[in-house]
């Protein structure tokens, strides 16, 4: 089994950059092992693309790193994986 590409949208890359940055304020190691954790979740996706609960479209799917929701886009024919945006899920209409 091949294992996928994954890459980053620019907003996602935002994502996560503003949310270490909020959690650095506070205490610059937990953002390090925050960004690492969801670094882990996110490369997971590259020999398990279909992990993440389906949401509104059948490419688009999310996983979720507690309080945090990952939304990303599976291509089959390349074997690509979109990471499209990095949310807390307060910020998440149910």
């Amino acid at each position: 089994m091949k294992n996928y590409v994954i890459y980053y949208h620019e907003q996602a890359q935002k994502d996560l950059l503003d949310l270490t940055a909020y959690i650095a304020l506070d205490d610059k190691d937990t953002a390090i092992n925050f960004r690492t954790e969801i670094e882990n979740v996110i490369s997971t996706l590259s020999t398990f693309p279909n992990i993440g609960k389906e949401v509104s479209t059948k490419e688009c799917r999310r996983i979720i790193k507690k309080p945090y929701i990952i939304y990303y886009e599976v291509n089959e024919l390349t074997q690509e994986i979109a990471i499209l945006y990095i949310l807390h899920g307060a910020r998440v209409s149910k």
